[in-house]
């Protein structure tokens, strides 16, 4: 069922007991918001931040978040009552965001560029990860990589995590959104072509999960399924979460 109504809401990311999501906002409403589950009344926890706010990952105690609106990644800490921190400005239109124990990852839309920083506070400054990117939106991390998916060109890539190594993992893709990993493989989002797949880490076959989904976006994998939200509004499909096994 559902635990909140807010409009539009973006991204969201479990911490413990804690439900946290993104509203993107659309008249100075956007905001980071929490929720304990299962009960607990939806509360902003990083509220009043214009319209914009998007990408969300939680490392430790500090939620990280995205702001498209002024090109910022910013942190909160979920239990501390100090107000957001920027940690990293003078971004380009900053999408998603992705967190490991040493730093945090997003992807700057605007400028083509998949950037990070190390977790802490500090001066707000960041280094390039790779650059010439089009388009860039998901990007999600594992032990050893980074993954995003490249809307504008249709593709999927990964790099070492300090940008070596560059390889395609997917070619010819329509709108690749967002995306997932495993153990094993990657999975991702086609937003303009409506398909659901999936490919070894290291390259190889691209496996269609599922297709004729519309404006399939999120994406998340357990040990046993692969689950997407599709977003066309007022469409048949439209506002569902789908599974299908991996």
């Amino acid at each position: 069922g559902s635990v909140a109504n807010f409009q539009p809401p973006e991204e969201l990311v479990l911490a413990g007991s804690d439900l946290l999501w993104s509203n993107f906002g659309l008249t100075n409403d956007a905001a980071v918001m929490i929720k304990a589950l299962p009960a607990g009344s939806p509360t902003a926890l990083v509220p009043n931040q214009n319209t914009g706010v998007w990408g969300i990952s939680v490392e430790g105690d500090f939620v990280y978040f995205s702001n498209q609106n002024d090109d910022t990644i910013s942190r909160k800490s979920i239990t501390q009552g100090q107000p957001a921190q920027v940690v990293a400005a003078g971004q380009s239109q900053p999408w998603d965001v992705a967190t490991n124990a040493s730093h945090v990852y997003w992807s700057n839309f605007g400028n083509g560029e998949i950037r990070r920083r190390t977790i802490g506070g500090g001066a707000p400054t960041s280094e390039v990860v790779v650059n010439g990117q089009v388009g860039p939106l998901g990007i999600a991390l594992d032990a050893s990589h980074v993954y995003w998916a490249n809307s504008g060109s249709g593709e999927v890539k990964r790099a070492d995590l300090d940008g070596g190594n560059e390889l395609v993992l997917a070619t010819g893709q329509g709108q690749p959104s967002n995306l997932a990993v495993d153990a094993s493989h990657v999975y991702w989002t086609n937003y303009g072509s409506g398909v659901v797949s999936r490919a070894p880490l290291a390259g190889g076959a691209v496996l269609v999960l599922a297709a004729g989904q519309n404006q399939p976006y999120g994406i998340a994998v357990d040990d046993d399924h692969c689950y997407w939200t599709t977003l066309a509004q007022g469409a048949p499909g439209a506002g569902a979460v789908t599974r299908v096994p991996k």
